[in-house]
């Protein structure tokens, strides 16, 4: 799409949720423009038929402090001739990058797993280094020179 990232405050459960879809998971700055615009939660409803993302989602959530949850769809489709294997395995990933739960690849399940939103704002991991304060945004240029 062409809408940008955006949150959602859900101000019943004191969280900022935000949401990026399928491939979006791929790009570093889908879930930094995320966790930027104050998100706690980032989720990512998927059909994804690769493998990198268990790698790839973890990261993302240690990266930015956030907990991620991805719905990722089971099953097989015809396509143009090709069949697609949707992997499943839907997960909700800690902000230290640590999978919570973790659905099954071949069956519809529901996964649940509590957070505690407010967790996700102080950015810091230690006392001198804090992972939004300490960017450097200046430094990040797109020129070749």
């Amino acid at each position: 799409g062409n809408t940008g990232f955006r949150v959602w405050e859900l101000a019943d459960v004191q969280c900022t949720l935000g949401i990026m879809i399928c491939y979006d998971w791929r790009f570093p700055e889908a879930a930094r423009s995320l966790a930027l615009a104050g998100a706690d939660v980032i989720v990512c409803p998927s059909n994804l038929v690769t493998n990198v993302w268990r790698l790839a989602m973890p990261v993302r959530a240690l990266e930015n402090k956030v907990y991620l949850a991805v719905a990722n769809r089971t099953g097989r489709e015809e396509r143009d001739g090709e069949t697609l294997s949707f992997n499943g395995d839907s997960t909700i990933i800690d902000p230290l990058g640590r999978v919570m739960v973790s659905a099954s690849g071949t069956a519809d399940n529901t996964v649940i797993a509590s957070v505690n939103p407010a967790s996700t704002r102080d950015k810091s991991f230690n006392a001198i280094n804090d992972i939004f304060a300490d960017r450097r945004p200046d430094m990040y240029r797109t020129d070749k020179s």
